[in-house]
């Protein structure tokens, strides 16, 4: 269960914590329990269990609590419905000798996808989250703002208020990804003071170009003389902390690829549970959790402090409700 990727939203407004909050929380989450698509319904969302085999739609941890949520969408073949309703219309055409417009298609598209859905296969997909109480923030393990924020308007409509918001940062993020392969331009050095260089980044130019590195050293002028003889900017920058983690970080401030090394792992198989009766994968994926909370909420905080911190011009009224 450790994040693959994370996008961070702020909260404007403290959510909630105590008891009282938490049961509120656990009972509006069962009321959008996942239900699957019924016949005639193309996808459905809704929530699970937090951690598969667990029996709790929150599982709460190192005062986060997290959730996790269910999309099933039937699959449906878009050539096959274009071509059947290519066939309906030519014979419409031909039969009554008129033209059928655009109006007049999209009925039929609708028909034709209701008389398959039935007997459409479906794919299941989860996403996972957690709210940050220590921190106000909300981490979803997403590798798109669309998917992360799918997973926050559902929750905004289980909770009936999310007063959530990407967040903003006082420095522009591919500026200082950019001039992190060039410190001598660097007027802010803590990123590479928190982490070191990967071997792999991405670039963008303005009239589109793009470049790729993998398995480089990021400091030679093979990859800087993008930047100083072709005006380049960095789009994303593979970083880590020696031993615990890997991650790259995007212009947009997303986290991907998130790979968890040797001394992490070795703390997860050193954790000893409170409850010794437990079973020990249910133990493991609560270790993980633990774990990986507290490894996050430093890496997200120094991340967030190398690209100047968030913005205090910001209006938190501004927040989604």
């Amino acid at each position: 269960m450790i994040f693959k990727n994370a996008v961070i939203f702020k909260f404007t407004k403290p959510f909630p914590s105590g008891e009282q909050a938490f049961d509120e929380l656990v009972d509006r989450l069962y009321d959008e329990y996942f239900t699957p698509p019924h016949e005639s319904q193309q996808s459905s969302f809704g929530w699970v269990e937090a951690i598969p085999s667990l029996g709790e739609v929150v599982f709460e941890t190192n005062d986060c609590l997290f959730l996790r949520l269910r999309k099933d969408e039937k699959i449906l073949k878009v050539s096959a419905i274009k071509r059947e309703v290519e066939d309906i219309v030519r014979d419409i055409e031909r039969n009554q000798g008129r033209k059928v417009r655009k109006n007049e298609k999209d009925e039929i598209r609708e028909t034709v996808i209701l008389k398959h859905l039935p007997h459409a296969l479906i794919d299941s997909t989860y996403t996972a989250g957690y709210i940050d109480l220590a921190n106000q923030w909300l981490v979803v393990d997403a590798g798109s703002f669309k998917a992360a924020e799918d997973f926050a308007s559902v929750l905004r409509k289980t909770l009936g208020s999310l007063p959530v918001r990407p967040l903003v940062l006082e420095q522009n993020p591919g500026v200082v990804l950019t001039n992190a392969l060039r410190p001598e331009f660097d007027v802010n050095t803590k990123l590479l003071d928190y982490f070191t260089l990967g071997e792999e980044c991405t670039m963008g130019g303005l009239d589109g170009e793009k470049a790729n590195f993998k398995e480089f050293d990021l400091t030679t002028e093979e990859v800087t003389s993008h930047i100083t003889e072709a005006g380049m900017m960095v789009t994303s920058l593979r970083l880590a902390q020696i031993d615990y983690v890997a991650f790259t970080v995007t212009d947009d401030f997303r986290v991907k690829k998130i790979k968890t090394l040797d001394q992490f792992q070795e703390d997860v198989l050193n954790y000893e549970p409170e409850d010794e009766d437990i079973d020990a994968g249910l133990s493991y994926a609560r270790a993980n959790l633990f774990l990986m909370t507290g490894m996050f909420r430093p890496l997200f905080e120094r991340l967030i402090e190398s690209f100047g911190g968030e913005e205090e011009s910001f209006d938190p009224l501004e927040g989604l409700e």
